[in-house]
Formats: C-alpha cells, structure tokens, sequence
C-alpha cells in the first residue's frame, strides 16, 4: 500500500501562500470521500453513513427536514399482554444514550404506568437493557417521563404521578440519582417505588382573584425540566385549563427552582390554546440561546416553537405530520440532541415520539424522525436519487428502483437540502451496500497568476510575464511569445493587485482586431487528477471564448469582463503530468487597433491523500488446478474509498483491458498458468491481493488402440482427455490429409469404425480441435 503526496506545481510557474479569492466556489470541488464499508444495508436501499445533522441552525425547523426512521416504528413494547409506550427523553452518556420511556412494556397483569429505561449506542441502533427504574407503588401510575444528565453522571428526572384517582389528579415527582445513574432519591438499586415526598411544590400559582391554584391543579404528562445557571426550569400544563373541565384550553406556564422540588411560578410561557407541551431543549449559536419546545395535540402532527429567552414563546408551527395510520395519534415527544445545554455547538439530531394507531392512545409504540445532511446520488442517466428515510441519526438510506449496477457520483447538501457542500468522484453501487461519507478540506496545492514572478511578487510594468506565453496573435508586430505586464492601465482596465497584473502583447499600447491566445502549463505530479479543482477567476478585454484543457474546451460566456471578474470551475480534461491550459481573448472591432488584455488568477485545490481511506482486500482471488479448456474466474473484492481502479496482472505483467473486479479466463490452455493478482487504487492508495496460482495441464495426446477389422469395418479405439474433441482425417499418402469427421471423447475412450476401403493402404490421424 502506498500513500500519495498532494499535487505538486512547479516552484518556476508558481507562488505559493496566498488566500483564497471569497469568490472561489469551493463546493463545486472534488471534496467528497465515499467509503464503501463492510456488512450490508437494510434489504432494498443504500445505506451513507457521515449524515449526521451539524451544530442546530432554526432554518433545520421544516417539515422536509425530519426524515422517518426506516424503522417504523423505532422501538416496539417488549412480547406480554399489556403493551403501550410512549414518552420518550434521552440523555446522552459517554458511550451513547440512556433511553427512558413509559407506560407498559409487555406487562403480563392490568398495568400501573412505570418509567423505564434502557441504552442505545450514538447510532440508535437498537436499544438494550430495557427494565423498570421508578414504579409506581401505592399511586395510580407514574409515567412521562422528562430526564437530565450532569457531567458527574447523575441524573435530575420529572415523572407524572397520578396522586388521586377520583377525582383524577395528577403532579409531577422529581427523581434524583447519585453518579451511579441508579440509585433515586436516597436509595439504593433500581427499581425505585414513588413516594409522597416525591412530589414538586409550586408557590405563586395563583388565579386572577389570587387564589392558589396548585392544589387543585391536574399536571398531567406535561412536565418538562431545563437546567440552567444553576436553578432549574418547569414546563408545565394544568389540565384545569381543558375546555371539557371548563377551561378556556392548554396553556403552557413556568416556574423556577434552585433544589428541583420547590418552584415558584413564573408565568405563561406559551399563551396557546391545546399546547402540550413535552419538551424544551436549549442550544446557544454565535453567543445567542434558543429555547426549542416540542407539543403536540394528541393527534396527527408534532408542532415546534422557539423562544430567544425559554421565558416567551411564540405560536407554534408545523414541524411534521405522521406518516401514516400507525403514527396517527401522537401522544408524547422528546428532542435528541448531542453536547451540552449551556454551550455552543449544540447538535439537533431528530425527534422521539410515541404515538398509534388507535384514538384510546392505549397501544402506542415509539417513533423516530432524523435532521440529517441530504445526499443525492446523480445517475449517469440523470435521475437523481436521495435520502428520504433514515436508520438512525446518522445513516441515510437511499433506494434504487432494480437491483442493478447504478453508475454516478454523490452531491451533498446541508440540512435544509438547499446549500451545496460538495461532490464525489464518479462510481457506481447497487442497493445492499453500505457506504459512508466524510467532507474532506480542500488544500490549497499552489496559485498562478498573472504579472507575478516565481514567488509571487508583482511585477513591474514592461516586464515578461514568466508564467503566461503568447502563442496566437493577431497582431503581426507582436506575435508572440512574450506577454508583458501593463502599467500604467488604461482607464477601462480594473486596477492591478493585490495577487495579480494584467498582461497584454505590448505595454501602453492598441493591438490589432482578431484573437489572442494565452497558454500557461500546469503539473500534476503523483496524485489522481480526478480530485484536483481548478478555479479560475479573469479579467479580459475584449471577450474571452474559450479555456481549454489539454484541448478539452470549458467555453466560456460572451461577456466583456474589464472590472468585475468572472469566474470559471475547470475539472474536464486534467491529467496527470503536464497540463496545457489555453485561454483565447477576442480583441473587439474589424480594422481599428485598440487595446486588448488579460488577468488571470488560478487556484488548485486538492484533498490531501491522507484523508482518503485506502482499499483493504476483503476478497483474494483463489489458487486453481485443472485441465485445459476449463472456464475460470478470478475475483477480488475491496472496502475503502470508491471508486476502485483494478488491473490484473499475469506472472507481474498487466493484462490489457483486464481492470474489473473479475478475471474471466476462457478455455484456459497451458500457457496461461501461473501467478495471476491484482491491483486495487483508489485516491488514498493502492493494494495488491494475494497471488493465485492457476496450474492448466496440457492435453493428453490422443491414441490409438485395439485395432481390428470385422464385416468389412475397421475398428479401433482413441485414448485421451475426457472433454476433448478431435478432428479425425485419413489418407493414402502421408501427404494429402482429407477430413472424415468430428469426435469428441466423452469417457476417455472413444470407439471408432470406418469402411475398409479398396484401393490400397488408407492411413489415420487425430487432431485435437481448437
């Protein structure tokens, strides 16, 4: 396996060190790594992994951008008679995330709401270790569960506890764990069994004549914690406020607590008629906090709404739909998110809902729906195809129509899908396969620009440029090849520098009418010239026509360009070695001389090698022993990053056109024996597979056995290999062959009968067929 350097330019022709233009559209480049990775995807889709959504941004809050989980739903009850959860919050830990729900995981007896809890890896893969951590007791139920995690690795958690059944009342309990995560409220093990003092205190709950509201209150599942300069935060909802109790509808208040059971009330968080509100989550972007809360309505959608100050919320939109009659009653919600609630960086992963297909909300089970970067594989035909389903937060899932081969290349986007963040090299894969992406910074390799010298100072006025040759004038007095730096400009000109001059076949001065071609030479030395980008911006008088590359034309558009720069994405026709760039200017007018010239500033980008991964041979070819004749594949197989260039090789030497994956040798004869392998590159590398051995033995040369001659028949028999066929000819001389028939030798032995003929000695021989 080798490593290979950057691109390499020529310290002659170029500078190094100098900023990149802003104007320079890096995203158009070849800053995609697509990693093919071992296993499988889900039965009838792609898989890409690296999609993860980035560090939250409130344009993520549309309906496009939540993706369901493939897994529909995400998480079933465990096997019993009673099976209902919902309420989902997860906490993240250093190995994943805890996994809290509730209600009735597979319970065999008439149920009492519990709170459980379980483990996940980043990837929500599955979750395990599910078990009951709070149960009830004595109360009707408790569930709803909203739960926090501090660095020290314990844990602050809300749960509804029904404290009385008629009539139907309900409050919040606040759990806390030492740093085992296990042990709640003073105890020791889990599970935990709620107790009176559990319960949470709200002073300054008052109605509009002043009354305390809070014992009469119904907090019921709406119960939501955020953790802030140390005190912390309730969401909460009094179902006093539902209309069928009289209530003018949900509102959504809040209250404060420096110990997490004793709270005084805030006020109205959220004044809108039938919030529920399930969770809040904080994220701070550019020194600025947002307040994400989740609510739902017990029906059909998950709404969003976002506060600058966690105190004041606006009316709440959209956020999503279910997407079908399994997820038809949404009945509770949680945001997954990754890093910390005071810090920046904060991630918006996706959502957890519980939700089913019954308006009892009494069989529900839990569902999933991811932020994630959109990927859209660009068929060689043009169709596009993209991730609309996921397999956790970070894998998209792609599904193609057939079976078959799909060749293209693979465009990302952000979040929203709207902003282009890069491309891959061409390759092809078929549902099944497991892929991942990773966005790879582009290195500045080197810079050429105009009316610079070798280190990239500017150049006087009248000075050859070095860089730049004039080899097409259509002014007979400066044919070329020099072009020299102008200055002073004329007043049409844009002003020189900072990194670049304009040039012209003579100073201060008109040329002839006609075209003008500049050429400049590019190395490429020891790198795929299918990852380098070439970005060029220009300046030019009159028009410029046409750029090629090594011939290969990136026509340019018609347009004068004398002060605002234009710019050109060049990624057609570069090679390896030297790169011959061509740039044709149209000096304006028929006959009349006047002034014509050029700017130019170019810029190769790269991926460093290192940031791609090599192939490793996951498949050798395998060792054969046989006869000659015999069909034989060879085949290999490779991860690492795609796409692969294979060529195999004969006893070290390569076989011409042979660069698939497979090997097809066809009628093997004894002169293809021997050591065959291949080689296996990509952008990050090269491997060799294992050698096989393929050993053809020649064929047996056919003989003649037990002659006879009976009832006017010659007889005889031919011994050899069984499978090979034989041409049979006679004659009477030695010299004149003449044919007789085909044979071929089934068992090994083949009998064989001709007419004795007349007229003197007759003589036979066998050919083995081609």
């Amino acid at each position: 396996m080798s490593s290979r350097p950057l691109v390499y330019l020529s310290l002659a022709a170029l500078w190094f060190g100098a900023v990149v233009p802003e104007l320079f559209a890096q995203s158009s480049s070849i800053n995609v790594d697509v990693t093919l990775k071992a296993g499988s995807a889900p039965a009838g889709f792609v898989e890409i992994a690296g999609v993860e959504a980035g560090e939250f941004d409130p344009a993520f809050l549309q309906p496009k951008n939540f993706l369901p989980d493939q897994r529909h739903p995400f998480l079933n009850p465990l096997a019993g008679t009673y099976r209902n959860i919902y309420a989902p919050s997860v906490t993240e830990t250093p190995t994943g995330y805890r996994f809290f729900y509730g209600a009735w995981d597979g319970l065999p007896h008439p149920p009492k709401d519990r709170i459980y809890a379980g483990t996940t890896d980043f990837e929500f893969l599955s979750v395990q270790d599910r078990k009951s951590i709070v149960l009830p007791g004595t109360f009707g139920h408790v569930c709803n569960v909203n739960a926090l995690r501090f660095d020290d690795g314990s844990y602050r958690m809300f749960g509804t506890v029904e404290f009385t059944a008629n009539p139907h009342k309900n409050r919040p309990a606040f759990f806390s764990s030492d740093t085992t995560g296990t042990n709640w409220n003073g105890t020791i093990g889990e599970p935990y069994t709620a107790k009176a003092a559990d319960f949470i205190t709200i002073s300054g709950y008052t109605n509009d004549l002043g009354g305390d509201k809070f014992p009469a209150s119904d907090i019921n599942g709406i119960n939501v914690m955020v953790h802030e300069d140390g005190v912390y935060r309730l969401y909460f909802a009094d179902f006093q406020d539902a209309p069928n109790a009289g209530g003018a509808g949900f509102k959504v208040y809040r209250a404060t607590s420096e110990n997490g059971k004793n709270y005084t009330y805030d006020g109205v968080a959220l004044n809108q008629g039938n919030s529920l509100a399930n969770d809040v989550k904080k994220f701070r972007r550019n020194g600025v906090d947002s307040y994400l809360m989740g609510i739902h309505f017990n029906g059909w959608g998950v709404w969003q709404s976002l506060s600058t100050n966690g105190a004041s919320f606006p009316t709440s939109s959209l956020l999503f739909t279910n997407l079908n009659t399994a997820d038809r009653y949404i009945v509770a919600m949680g945001w997954v998110v990754r890093g910390k609630e005071n810090e920046e960086g904060r991630k918006l992963l996706g959502i957890l809902y519980g939700a089913g297909a019954t308006a009892s909300l009494d069989q529900n089970r839990i569902f999933a729906r991811w932020v994630q970067k959109r990927t859209v594989f660009v068929a060689d035909d043009g169709t596009r195809h993209t991730n609309n389903l996921a397999y956790g937060p970070n894998r998209g899932l792609v599904q193609f129509p057939t079976t078959n081969l799909y060749s293209g290349y693979l465009e990302v986007y952000n979040e929203t899908g709207t902003t282009l963040l890069g491309k891959s090299l061409p390759f092809t894969t078929r549902n099944g396969q497991r892929l991942e992406i990773k966005i790879i910074p582009l290195d500045i390799v080197a810079q050429r620009s105009t009316g610079t010298d070798a280190n990239g100072a500017l150049l006087a006025g009248g000075v050859v440029d070095p860089h730049f040759q004039l080899i097409q004038s259509a002014d007979p007095s400066y044919p070329g090849p020099n072009a020299v730096v102008v200055e002073p400009l004329p007043s049409q000109f844009g002003p020189n520098g900072p990194n670049s001059k304009w040039i012209a076949p003579r100073m201060n001065a008109t040329n002839s009418p006609g075209i003008y071609i500049y050429r400049t030479t590019l190395p490429i030395l020891g790198v795929d010239p299918r990852i380098v980008t070439l970005e060029g911006r220009f300046l030019y008088d009159n028009i410029l026509t046409n750029i090629t590359v090594n011939g290969v034309s990136n026509r340019f558009a018609n347009v004068t360009a004398l002060t605002t720069w234009r710019t050109l994405t060049i990624t057609n026709g570069l090679k390896e070695g030297t790169n011959v760039i061509d740039i044709m200017i149209r000096n304006g007018g028929t006959t009349i001389a006047n002034r014509t010239g050029l700017r130019v500033e170019l810029t190769a980008y790269a991926p460093a090698a290192t940031s791609f991964t090599a192939p490793t041979v996951t498949s050798n070819p395998q060792n054969f022993s046989g006869k000659h004749g015999t069909n034989i594949l060879l085949t290999t197989a490779a991860i690492g990053s795609l796409p692969f260039d294979f060529q195999w090789e004969h006893n070290g030497t390569p076989l011409a056109g042979e660069t698939n994956s497979a090997l097809a040798i066809t009628d093997a004869q004894p002169a293809q024996s021997g050591d065959y392998r291949a080689r296996i590159k990509n952008a990050g590398g090269e491997v060799y597979t294992t050698t096989a051995l393929i050993q053809i033995a020649p064929p047996t040369p056919p003989a003649f056995q037990n002659y006879s001659i009976n009832s006017g028949q010659f007889g005889f028999s031919v011994s050899g290999d069984s499978g090979d066929r034989y041409i049979l000819e006679t004659s009477t001389n030695l010299v004149q062959w003449l044919f007789v028939r085909n044979l071929t030798n089934v068992n090994g032995t083949i009998s064989v009968a001709e007419p004795v003929e007349a007229d003197g000695n007759h003589y036979y021989r066998l050919q083995i067929a081609p």
